[in-house]
């Protein structure tokens, strides 16, 4: 991603605040914020909810709270999209349900 100019950090980087991303957004001239949360930065051992799988040591639901809320904090935030939520648990449970003779 450097090679393309683009700004990352990974989730270690944040997991105990959003100091990186707020002193980033602190250097840009922008005012307002859209912030794209895609479910597959999260840590699938403190929610399985993405589409794919996060490798292990991804954010907690709280440390992604945190963070928004720091964001939201610093600039106006103007957009705020989640990207592949999938509800597995209730997916499967269903699916199991629908086979039950209680479902007929």
């Amino acid at each position: 991603m450097d090679e393309l100019g683009l700004t990352h950090f990974s989730p270690s980087e944040l997991a105990d605040n959003g100091s990186p991303v707020i002193d980033w957004l602190r250097k840009s001239a922008a005012s307002k914020v859209m912030v794209h949360f895609d479910m597959d930065v999260m840590d699938p051992s403190d929610i399985l909810a993405a589409v794919a799988d996060g490798p292990e040591g991804g954010l907690r639901l709280n440390e992604v709270v945190r963070l928004i809320n720091d964001i939201a904090a610093e600039k106006e935030l103007v957009a705020l999209t989640v990207a592949e939520p999938m509800p597995r648990l209730a997916i499967r449970l269903k699916n199991m349900l629908a086979q039950l003779p209680l479902m007929k």
